[in-house]
């Protein structure tokens, strides 16, 4: 009942509303990135390792991206945007999303500490790309399966 009462005072009051709401996603990310490592291995991850399948990992997907794209594992994670760089960099973050249980700041952690906006941003201009290039599109599925 008292946070009822609570939300009744910050109702005429939505810079405070909003600067705690701010707040409480604040502590939910630095709760998320201080214990995900502790994190037990997901359902899946473990059905997969039982029928002797290797779990995804961003690292795997990382290294198989540089690869590809013939680029140094280090301009992935570098602050490099040239396009030669970003656009593999936002296609490994679209299949770390897409093949693993990592959280978006975990994923943004691990491309060199970008923020999870970076990443949102990253798979949303993969998609728009998907639906925009019949030939991207092909190549995103045969990297998704090759993964799977």
């Amino acid at each position: 009942m008292a946070a009822a009462n609570e939300l009744q005072l910050w109702a005429g009051d939505e810079s405070r509303a909003s600067a705690m709401a701010d707040l409480a996603i604040n502590e939910v990310l630095r709760i998320e990135a201080k214990y995900s490592r502790y994190r037990d291995d997901s359902v899946i991850t473990q059905i997969n390792r039982a029928a002797g399948k290797k779990a995804v990992t961003i690292d795997a997907i990382q290294k198989f991206v540089s690869e590809y794209y013939q680029l140094k594992l280090t301009d992935l994670k570098s602050r490099n945007n040239s396009k030669s760089v970003a656009m593999p960099r936002q296609v490994a973050m679209y299949l770390c999303k897409s093949l693993t249980h990592a959280s978006l700041p975990e994923i943004g952690r691990s491309f060199g500490g970008k923020h999870h906006s970076t990443v949102i941003h990253s798979i949303k201009k993969v998609d728009a790309m998907r639906k925009q290039d019949g030939h991207f599109n092909t190549l995103l599925n045969s990297f998704l399966e090759s993964f799977r």
